[in-house]
């Protein structure tokens, strides 16, 4: 039973990176088709692809030497269904009347293998008809192409990565991982009886997305300034470093934050991807005059303050009157920059929606999401 151990403890150690690689396109997704992110659902499909990890590593691992699998003997594909039951009676003694003998045959190799087959796609059914809303035939015949996949990547050593197969193809396993699918399937409403219908989860996250919270719109602008990052970088480049890369980034990124929400209705690609536009508070304002002022307060003051009191900080003046006036305008600059600063926490904490710059400017984010039940009277 310890080889089922190591399997499970290397799907631990690998599935934090892997999280982390999927975590910003999941969120994207999430953001897009919802408009917010339901603890529950991530919940449910992080422990999916964990169990599919775990499910994959299961049958692959360990892992010999190519040296060792060069010197073993040739496995030749298992294709006569219900061997199992011939192997079981033949290694087993078991007696229903002498319950002694019960532990016995269910530690033996031949049992807990089947059990353990049986058990491998049982999760997977599971999540099939309770998350994904399949029918049983789907469930039958996805449960087959998984079983098939796993006996086919020992068939072919992992796809030839090894130069011959170090596991047996047998179709047992097939059938019995089919059978474990299906049970899933049977078993997911006793236990999922305490959960919500996949129905009411989309219901009330498209609710949520109604609303747009602070990290919704922090993805959709990491993914601006990325890609305003990897657009200044070879212009940087190629004008010889003859221009501070932070004054070039900040006047592409205005003119990226202007120009792409005038030509696409109100969004950036960032935006976009995670169904939100700009638009003003009264339709009476001109936007394209609104948004320009957005934008020049946004990220050519405000995110620019601290560059500016560096600046500031260099010039010493020799009247008093002038000298007197620009630390005047750096406490300013300080505290507005902290007043922004406060602001975002107070977002971050749900207590706040808009920001002060765009209260002024009169121009802020709107969620495209639509309720299933408005989108219905819609259609």
């Amino acid at each position: 039973m310890a080889v089922y151990f190591e399997p499970i403890k290397t799907a631990l150690i690998l599935f934090p990176i892997i999280a982390f690689l999927i975590t910003l396109p999941y969120l994207i997704i999430e953001y897009h088709k919802y408009g917010a992110v339901s603890l529950l659902r991530s919940i449910i499909i992080y422990t999916f692809i964990l169990y599919l990890l775990v499910a994959f590593l299961l049958v692959i691992l360990p892992l010999p030497p190519t040296r060792t699998v060069l010197r073993m003997p040739t496995k030749l594909p298992q294709l006569v269904p219900f061997t199992f039951i011939k192997d079981i009676m033949v290694t087993t003694s078991l007696n229903l009347k002498n319950p002694s003998t019960y532990l016995s045959f269910f530690k033996t190799p031949t049992v807990y293998t089947v059990i353990f087959n049986l058990f491998l796609l049982f999760p997977f059914g599971v999540y099939l008809h309770y998350y994904f809303e399949k029918k049983w035939y789907q469930v039958l015949i996805m449960s087959f192409c998984l079983s098939l996949f796993f006996e086919v990547t020992q068939l072919t050593g992992i796809f030839f990565i090894y130069p011959k197969a170090y596991r047996l193809f047998d179709v047992d396993d097939l059938l019995i991982n089919t059978l474990g699918g299906i049970l899933g399937f049977i078993c997911t409403k006793p236990l999922t009886v305490f959960l919500p219908s996949r129905k009411d989860l989309d219901q009330k996250t498209y609710t949520k997305g109604t609303k747009i919270s602070i990290y919704r719109r922090g993805i959709a602008l990491f993914i601006d300034l990325f890609l305003v990052f990897c657009f200044s970088t070879p212009i940087w480049i190629l004008f010889g470093n003859k221009i501070s890369f932070g004054i070039l980034y900040s006047i592409i990124l205005f003119l990226y934050e202007v120009f792409f929400p005038l030509l696409d209705n109100g969004k950036t690609i960032g935006k976009r991807l995670v169904n939100i536009r700009l638009n003003v508070i009264n339709e009476s304002d001109c936007f394209p005059i609104r948004l320009i002022f957005r934008q020049m307060l946004l990220y050519l003051f405000i995110l620019r303050i601290p560059n500016y009191l560096s600046y500031l900080s260099k010039i010493h003046l020799e009247n008093n009157g002038l000298e007197f006036l620009m630390i005047f305008g750096k406490l300013l600059m300080i505290s507005y920059y902290l007043y922004f600063i406060y602001e975002l926490f107070l977002n971050i904490l749900g207590r706040r929606k808009n920001f002060n710059y765009e209260r002024i400017s009169s121009v802020i984010n709107y969620s495209l999401i639509v309720l299933q039940d408005d989108k219905n009277m819609i259609e």
